[in-house]
């Protein structure tokens, strides 16, 4: 995976224009279905706009996406000679919401406790957060505007000439009004994004239907239709999950397969479905274990990213792993796993909410988000949400079920979501293993033709 990710890209036409051209306006709004090359589209317009000598702000939702969006900017910067050639050098300044949050109140001199580093823990009310969160970032708007007004050079040098904004399907108007104000008079704005991966349920779908109203950019979106990551022999399965779960109105960013490609390639998919949770934890060790090994030559534990169900399914799963014998991993779970060996037998009897109170750690959980690097010679494991933008040749994906305070409208973007994940690698071999124990998707897994059928067989 290390040496696909650093092979060029090479950019379609609608990609191409996207990356060499400004509108009149300088805003765009581009729309695409996962893997059509939104994020190196994006990528390609920061290093043509780096030649120009212009300041960059690229922006994404996740911690753990900013990683991957420096290996895009490194991979276009390598392979771009005109860039190389250049008497000066310059990088975008790269950033999630909530670093760019924390620099802004930092620039405005909030008292360090009321910082957002621990706004964040396991039990606090979600919507109530949120609203909370909300009326912040309206304050924090209102102090900007004051200091543009009454003493611009202030803010100089943190204001851009460009500012692109990727997975903008998780973002909403109010956090998306304090990053355009620091773009500078007549600078050029971007959004990306594909409301069908709306994981975080900010009611992308019916935002962008209508336009991103009230965010300030008028005019048509540049669709970006082809999808270059999701192999052609799995798109059909990912289109029958799209019309058998979304609605209508929902499928304007169905993906399509590019081309054939090579005929001699392997692309293997297979649905287990499984009675309960625990058939699910025991069925994905003998996966890791045993049976990915046996059943593909070209399976390499180093390749595997494990998608959980949540932070504490995971941990549970990798605290198995480590109990049985010794792997070696990088996981973004908001828990100390090493320490928590030791209370292996005790853990497995603690329920979710037990076992957050206990051991949740979120500047861990910060800290491990940030240095969640894919191309890492180790086993990955994570939650769908925080691999969100990335992708792989070889995935386990649990579902659980419908988590408590979701819809069923979030819970089929989070599944969609993880299923698209799925890349072909350099050596032309990929391959995905659902484990599912949600009675309601016994009707979809027969169209993956998976044998056997894994109902009666217990783990």
């Amino acid at each position: 995976y290390f040496y696909s990710a650093l092979n060029p890209e090479v950019l379609n036409r609608d990609q191409h224009l996207i990356a060499t051209t400004k509108t009149a306006s300088g805003f765009r709004k581009i729309s695409g279905p996962a893997g059509s090359g939104k994020t190196i589209t994006l990528a390609a317009r920061s290093v043509n706009t780096l030649k120009e000598k212009k300041k960059v702000l690229f922006l994404t939702y996740n911690r753990s996406l900013v990683p991957y969006l420096r290996l895009n900017i490194f991979k276009v910067m390598r392979h771009d000679s005109e860039f190389n050639n250049l008497d000066f050098q310059n990088e975008p300044y790269l950033d999630h919401f909530h670093g760019l949050l924390v620099k802004i109140k930092k620039h405005l001199d909030m008292p360090p406790e009321k910082r957002p580093e621990n706004i964040r823990s396991p039990i606090q009310d979600q919507k109530k957060e949120e609203e909370e969160e909300k009326k912040e970032i309206k304050h924090y708007i209102g102090l900007l505007r004051e200091i543009k007004t009454n003493r611009p050079k202030e803010l100089d040098p943190y204001m851009f000439d460009v500012i692109l904004v990727d997975e903008f399907q998780d973002w909403n108007k109010v956090k998306f009004d304090l990053a355009k104000e620091l773009l500078r008079e007549n600078g050029e704005l971007i959004v990306a994004g594909d409301p069908t991966q709306d994981v975080y349920s900010t009611n992308a779908r019916n935002w962008f239907q209508e336009g991103l109203e009230g965010i300030g950019m008028p005019g048509k979106w540049r669709e970006l239709k082809a999808s270059y990551r999701v192999p052609h022999e799995f798109v059909p399965l990912v289109d029958k999950f799209l019309t058998t779960f979304f609605s209508k109105e929902s499928l304007n960013l169905r993906p399509v397969a590019d081309d054939l490609g090579d005929l001699l390639r392997e692309c293997n998919y297979d649905w287990y479905q499984v009675k309960d949770e625990e058939s699910s934890l025991n069925l994905c060790i003998k996966l890791i274990k045993e049976d990915l090994k046996k059943k593909y030559n070209q399976f390499k534990l180093e390749d595997l990213i494990i998608l959980a169900d949540s932070n504490y399914s995971g941990a549970r799963l990798l605290l198995k792993l480590l109990n049985s014998g010794s792997y070696k991993f990088s996981d973004t779970f908001p828990y100390s796993l090493l320490n928590l060996q030791n209370f292996y037998n005790q853990l497995q009897k603690m329920d979710q909410k037990v076992f957050d109170n206990e051991f949740w750690n979120d500047d861990l959980r910060m800290a491990k988000r940030s240095g969640f690097f894919v191309t890492n010679q180790k086993m990955k494991a994570s939650t769908i949400e925080s691999f969100k933008g990335l992708e792989s040749n070889s995935i386990i994906m649990q579902i659980h079920g419908k988590r408590k305070n979701e819809s069923e409208e979030q819970y089929f973007s989070r599944i969609y979501t993880g299923l698209t994940r799925l890349k072909m690698g350099l050596n032309n071999f990929c391959q995905i293993s659902v484990v599912c124990c949600d009675p309601m998707f016994e009707n979809y897994k027969k169209s993956w033709l998976t044998q056997p059928l894994m109902d009666e067989i217990s783990y």
